[in-house]
Protein backbone atom coordinates (compact mmCIF):
# COMPACT_ATOMS: atom_id res chain seq x y z
CA UNK A 1 0.00 0.00 0.00
CA UNK A 2 1.52 3.29 -1.18
CA UNK A 3 0.08 6.43 0.73
CA UNK A 4 1.22 9.29 -1.10
CA UNK A 5 2.28 12.57 1.08
CA UNK A 6 -0.63 14.44 -0.77
CA UNK A 7 -3.76 12.16 0.76
CA UNK A 8 -1.82 12.53 4.38
CA UNK A 9 -1.23 16.51 3.95
CA UNK A 10 -5.31 16.68 3.27
CA UNK A 11 -5.66 14.46 6.57
CA UNK A 12 -3.48 16.79 8.28
CA UNK A 13 -5.07 20.02 7.40
CA UNK A 14 -8.50 18.55 8.11
CA UNK A 15 -7.32 17.48 11.39
CA UNK A 16 -5.20 19.74 12.36
CA UNK A 17 -2.00 17.07 12.52
CA UNK A 18 1.46 18.29 11.35
CA UNK A 19 2.46 16.45 8.66
CA UNK A 20 5.61 14.87 8.44
CA UNK A 21 6.96 12.87 5.52
CA UNK A 22 9.73 10.13 6.61
CA UNK A 23 10.61 9.90 2.75
CA UNK A 24 10.59 13.65 2.54
CA UNK A 25 13.28 14.29 5.26
CA UNK A 26 15.37 11.42 3.76
CA UNK A 27 15.09 13.09 0.16
CA UNK A 28 15.59 16.31 1.90
CA UNK A 29 18.89 14.62 3.97
CA UNK A 30 20.39 14.05 0.52
CA UNK A 31 19.46 17.01 -1.42
CA UNK A 32 21.05 19.18 1.43
CA UNK A 33 23.78 16.71 1.15
CA UNK A 34 23.65 15.74 4.99
CA UNK A 35 25.34 13.49 7.11
CA UNK A 36 23.48 10.92 5.81
CA UNK A 37 22.96 12.28 2.21
CA UNK A 38 24.89 9.61 0.53
CA UNK A 39 24.12 6.15 2.50
CA UNK A 40 20.63 7.41 2.10
CA UNK A 41 21.07 8.11 -1.71
CA UNK A 42 22.55 4.69 -2.78
CA UNK A 43 19.74 2.76 -0.13
CA UNK A 44 17.01 4.52 -2.24
CA UNK A 45 18.37 4.13 -5.88
CA UNK A 46 18.61 0.27 -4.83
CA UNK A 47 14.58 0.42 -3.75
CA UNK A 48 15.55 -0.45 -0.18
CA UNK A 49 15.03 0.67 3.06
CA UNK A 50 17.17 2.89 4.76
CA UNK A 51 18.26 2.06 8.45
CA UNK A 52 15.80 2.60 10.56
CA UNK A 53 18.50 4.72 13.10
CA UNK A 54 18.73 7.19 10.50
CA UNK A 55 15.05 7.62 9.69
CA UNK A 56 14.00 7.92 13.71
CA UNK A 57 16.56 10.46 14.03
CA UNK A 58 15.62 12.41 11.12
CA UNK A 59 11.86 12.20 12.54
CA UNK A 60 13.13 13.50 15.84
CA UNK A 61 14.93 16.43 14.67
CA UNK A 62 11.59 17.40 13.01
CA UNK A 63 9.34 16.77 15.54
CA UNK A 64 11.81 18.81 18.02
CA UNK A 65 11.72 21.53 15.22
CA UNK A 66 7.96 21.32 14.86
CA UNK A 67 7.11 21.27 18.26
CA UNK A 68 9.77 24.45 19.70
CA UNK A 69 7.11 25.97 17.25
CA UNK A 70 4.11 25.70 18.76
CA UNK A 71 2.74 26.81 21.89
CA UNK A 72 0.46 23.91 22.38
CA UNK A 73 0.85 19.90 22.24
CA UNK A 74 1.46 18.62 18.41
CA UNK A 75 -0.36 16.15 17.10
CA UNK A 76 1.42 14.40 14.20
CA UNK A 77 0.74 12.10 11.32
CA UNK A 78 3.87 10.50 10.15
CA UNK A 79 3.58 9.46 6.47
CA UNK A 80 5.75 6.29 5.58
CA UNK A 81 6.74 5.25 9.24
CA UNK A 82 7.23 2.74 10.44
CA UNK A 83 7.34 0.16 7.47
CA UNK A 84 9.32 -3.09 9.38
CA UNK A 85 9.06 -4.15 13.11
CA UNK A 86 12.72 -2.71 13.18
CA UNK A 87 11.62 0.74 12.46
CA UNK A 88 9.13 0.11 15.39
CA UNK A 89 12.00 -0.98 17.73
CA UNK A 90 14.19 1.91 16.62
CA UNK A 91 11.16 4.24 17.26
CA UNK A 92 10.78 2.83 20.52
CA UNK A 93 14.60 2.85 21.48
CA UNK A 94 15.30 6.88 20.38
CA UNK A 95 11.41 8.14 20.92
CA UNK A 96 10.05 5.80 23.22
CA UNK A 97 7.47 7.25 25.95
CA UNK A 98 8.34 10.81 24.15
CA UNK A 99 5.36 10.09 21.77
CA UNK A 100 2.13 8.47 22.37
CA UNK A 101 1.24 6.64 19.06
CA UNK A 102 -2.25 6.57 19.08
CA UNK A 103 -2.85 4.22 15.40
CA UNK A 104 -1.52 3.64 12.36
CA UNK A 105 -3.61 4.73 8.38
CA UNK A 106 -3.23 1.34 6.27
CA UNK A 107 -4.38 2.07 2.47
CA UNK A 108 -4.66 -1.01 0.44
CA UNK A 109 -4.11 -0.30 -2.95
CA UNK A 110 -3.50 -2.41 -6.03
CA UNK A 111 -0.42 -2.71 -7.14
CA UNK A 112 -0.76 -2.13 -11.02
CA UNK A 113 -2.40 1.40 -9.55
CA UNK A 114 0.46 1.98 -7.44
CA UNK A 115 2.88 1.49 -9.65
CA UNK A 116 1.03 4.04 -12.65
CA UNK A 117 0.77 6.79 -9.84
CA UNK A 118 4.05 6.35 -8.69
CA UNK A 119 5.24 6.88 -12.42
CA UNK A 120 2.30 9.29 -13.52
CA UNK A 121 3.29 11.69 -10.36
CA UNK A 122 6.13 14.03 -12.24
CA UNK A 123 8.15 14.54 -9.37
CA UNK A 124 11.31 13.93 -11.26
CA UNK A 125 12.65 11.63 -8.94
CA UNK A 126 15.42 9.30 -9.62
CA UNK A 127 14.40 6.11 -7.93
CA UNK A 128 10.63 6.61 -9.45
CA UNK A 129 11.22 3.86 -12.30
CA UNK A 130 9.05 0.76 -13.12
CA UNK A 131 12.19 -1.25 -11.53
CA UNK A 132 12.65 0.20 -8.71
CA UNK A 133 8.92 0.74 -8.07
CA UNK A 134 8.14 -2.70 -8.27
CA UNK A 135 11.49 -3.81 -5.97
CA UNK A 136 9.33 -1.20 -3.35
CA UNK A 137 5.76 -3.39 -3.45
CA UNK A 138 7.88 -6.63 -3.25
CA UNK A 139 9.69 -5.18 -0.07
CA UNK A 140 6.58 -3.25 1.33
CA UNK A 141 4.96 -6.49 1.23
CA UNK A 142 7.72 -8.79 2.94
CA UNK A 143 8.78 -5.86 5.38
CA UNK A 144 5.77 -4.11 5.87
CA UNK A 145 3.10 -6.21 6.39
CA UNK A 146 4.01 -7.72 10.08
CA UNK A 147 4.35 -4.66 11.68
CA UNK A 148 0.89 -3.74 10.21
CA UNK A 149 -0.24 -6.78 11.29
CA UNK A 150 1.15 -6.30 14.90
CA UNK A 151 -0.23 -2.46 14.94
CA UNK A 152 -3.90 -4.53 14.03
CA UNK A 153 -4.00 -6.82 16.90
CA UNK A 154 -3.35 -3.93 18.55
CA UNK A 155 -6.69 -2.45 17.12
CA UNK A 156 -4.46 0.28 15.91
CA UNK A 157 -5.37 0.65 12.68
Amino acid sequence: AVVSTQSTGKLSSKYGYAHLSAGDLLRTEVRENGPDGALIAGIMSEGKIVPSSITVNLLSRAIQKVSSQQTSTCTFLIDGFPRTRENWSAWQEIIGEKANVRFMLFYDCPESVCIDRVLNRKEGRADDTESIVRKRIASHISSTMPIIDDFRRQRKI
